[in-house]
């Protein structure tokens, strides 16, 4: 007596002391407790149901911001069934979960005629098979499956009436409903409509035009998806570390598969098989794991990527693990890498839509076929389902056999059906340039003053650029602009590298060949972190292009019509300021604008390769005035006008002297200096009108 007055007072009602005896205080407790539960005999008997409602933990009371109407129903099927063996008193607190689910299905099986011996709360064969099928005109009379079904759709977010009548508002809430599953809309409960509002894979029989499969898609294989009805395909970025199975993308499979006319879209998983592999680090590692994947696949921006949460994660571990890791993925992916790839998740239905609705996913890939999960059992599909995996199934036969899980597709995510070109004339660079940063990550990691990450990557790319610039750019003329070059990070480099370096890049609208010297040598000083000023980081690049293009004016001067037609034509196009050396100006400044510096620092290997293999460069003279001029045309002709002219600015005047001096730059009047600024401002300005 003393644990049920306890009991009562743990779910919040007062039985008048912890006597031991059962007195009235006691007996007007459980009848209240009774009443909240739906029995319409509240007679304040304990029972070994009631008892055993005692011990757990649910709520008999509407939880804020819950559903009455939920409430309603939980307490109605209370009632109904409370005299059937294995029916254990549910919830009342107006909330739809596992609890109500399993309770909704002993209900349907006990309409159904089943006995107790049979009935066990899931959608099994026998349940499947007589479930009835409802339409217009349906109404309980003898049975209640109408009211059952009408309870589904409440659970599932539809808001019918709770009358045992199928009217026409159900009919059209119906159709509501399949049209969001992608069923047929035919307004009917049919066998797949209550399979798809009683259990998370529907009818697992359904076919989907998706799929995914950890085995490799080959041109036989893709054949035989296609025949059966597929249209996208899923395949995995990487491996997980430590195992022998190989499920990765395969070299030249992408090529397969879009070649075949399937789309593909890629999901990432490691691990990810227990709660203690997520955190926000790891959600930060996964996500720059993910990303050069994608990358060195080719995957287009905007491609969604699905990180895997692979097993059934509870309450606590939404909270403390989950969702701090897809908070570390956004952070990266959406702050650190600028938004290129969006971010899907693949988890049971509650994790999905936990995550999506704190705004850490785009789309959900939704692991249907764990019925039994407590993240899909009393769920609803998320709102924002691209891919339900429903069930494993083998197509194909010989070379084209092949296993796969069968997806029901939404439309939200349809893959993607191109990739990248690569240009094969900058696929060695972009080979070699992976080596180098890798290189200089574990040489970086070594720096005892690092305390972390973008520390790392910072320095990184740093030596990078000093490795790129080695041979022409050195010396006292570049020490103060770009720092000195590390010499034991360039013998380790030499060492990995194993071959001559690429020193160009070729750019892939015209051809023209970028070196990377000159390139590297003015990013290096943009983003040296021991550098002087913003003055010196544009004299080493575009201000000191400038200060030679009026040598050459002077030096051709015979050639040309005008000082400004000498200007407008050397600058970009001949003699010392030519096309590749204004490209690796222009092209300096947006990529470290992309790498940045401190929390921002992104690896230069990846920055480098999305550039020039994406298109990026297509609006090249337009990022450039926008990253170094904030959109300001007038602000270019003002501030190169500054640096060649001044004679006040004590920061400008010696930096211009030395560059002067070692360039071999005669002095020249402002009036050139003017027209030299007009020039450049009028030459960007045409550039960025034809891109």
């Amino acid at each position: 007596m003393k644990i049920v007055q306890g009991a009562l007072y743990c779910k919040g009602y007062g039985p008048g002391g912890l006597t031991g005896t059962f007195g009235q205080g006691t007996k007007g407790a459980i009848a209240e407790m009774q009443m909240n539960m739906g029995l319409s005999k509240a007679d304040g008997v304990v029972t070994p149901k009631v008892f055993k409602a005692l011990l757990n933990m649910d709520s008999y009371i509407l939880l804020s911001g819950a559903s009455e109407k939920v409430r309603s129903i939980q307490q109605w099927l209370n009632n109904k069934f409370n005299h059937r063996e294995n029916f254990y008193l549910m919830p009342c607190d107006g909330q739809y979960s596992r609890d109500t689910q399993k309770s909704l299905v002993y209900a349907i099986q006990y309409e159904e005629g089943l006995d107790d011996s049979i009935a066990n709360g899931n959608f099994g064969p026998t349940t499947q098979r007589l479930i009835p099928v409802l339409g217009i005109g349906s109404k309980d009379e003898k049975n209640s499956f109408v009211h059952l079904f009408q309870a589904a759709l409440i659970f599932n977010g539809y808001n019918v009436p709770f009358d045992g009548i199928y009217s026409e508002s159900v009919r059209s809430k119906v159709m509501d409903f399949q049209s969001f599953v992608k069923l047929k809309q035919s307004g009917i409960a049919d066998f797949q409509t209550w399979s798809s509002l009683l259990v998370s894979t529907g009818d697992p029989n359904r076919k989907g035009v998706a799929c995914d499969s950890i085995t490799q898609i080959t041109s036989d294989r893709a054949e035989s998806l296609k025949r059966a009805g597929y249209k996208i395909v899923g395949r995995y970025l990487t491996n997980a570390p430590g195992s022998t199975l190989n499920k990765k993308i395969q070299p030249g499979e992408l090529e397969t598969i879009l070649k075949s006319g399937l789309n593909v879209f890629p999901i990432y998983q490691t691990y990810g098989g227990e709660a203690t592999y997520f955190n926000k680090e790891q959600g930060k590692k996964d996500a720059l794991a993910a990303y050069k994947a994608a990358k060195e696949y080719r995957f287009k921006n905007n491609t969604v990527i699905y990180f895997a949460v692979d097993y059934d994660a509870y309450g606590n571990d939404l909270n403390n693990n989950i969702i701090p890791h897809f908070e570390g993925i956004n952070e990266i992916m959406n702050g650190f890498l600028g938004s290129t790839y969006k971010i899907g998740i693949y988890a049971p239905r509650n994790v999905c839509t936990s995550v999506s609705k704190k705004g850490l996913a785009f789309a959900s890939f939704v692991s249907g076929m764990s019925t039994g999960f407590s993240g899909n059992l009393g769920y609803s599909l998320p709102y924002n389902w691209a891919f339900d995996q429903i069930s494993t199934i083998t197509v194909g036969s010989g070379s084209g056999m092949i296993q796969i899980d069968n997806d029901i597709c939404s439309g939200l995510d349809n893959g993607v059906n191109t990739i990248n070109e690569v240009s094969s004339e900058n696929k060695k660079f972009f080979d070699q340039i992976d080596v180098l940063y890798e290189t200089a990550e574990k040489y970086a990691q070594m720096q005892s003053d690092l305390n972390n990450g973008v520390e790392k990557t910072q320095l990184a790319n740093e030596l990078v650029a000093q490795y790129l610039r080695k041979d022409n750019y050195k010396g006292w003329k570049w020490v103060p602009t770009a720092g000195q070059i590390d010499p034991i990070y360039r013998e380790w480099a030499d060492k990995a590298l194993g071959e001559d370096l690429v020193n160009g890049i070729v750019d892939p609208k015209s051809k023209t060949v970028i070196g990377t010297q000159h390139l590297m040598a003015t990013y290096n000083a943009i983003i040296y972190s021991g550098g002087y000023s913003q003055t010196l980081r544009d004299f080493a690049g575009w201000t000191g292009d400038l200060l030679t293009t009026i040598q050459d004016m002077k030096l051709h001067a015979q050639e040309f019509n005008s000082p400004y037609d000498a200007a407008t034509k050397i600058i970009g196009n001949m003699y010392q300021f030519s096309l590749d050396d204004l490209f690796s100006d222009v092209d300096a400044i947006n990529l470290a604008n992309k790498t940045s510096v401190g929390a921002n620092a992104q690896p230069l290997n990846i920055v480098i390769r999305d550039y020039y293999s994406n298109n990026e460069f297509m609006n090249r003279f337009t990022q450039f005035v926008n990253n170094r001029f904030d959109g300001s045309l007038d602000k270019i002709f003002s501030e190169a006008e500054y640096y060649l002219n001044t004679n006040l600015d004590p920061v400008v005047v010696p930096i211009r002297l030395a560059f002067k001096k070692a360039f071999d730059v005669e002095d020249y009047s402002e009036e050139i200096g003017k027209i030299t600024a007009q020039a450049f401002r009028d030459v960007i300005k045409k550039k960025m009108r034809s891109e």
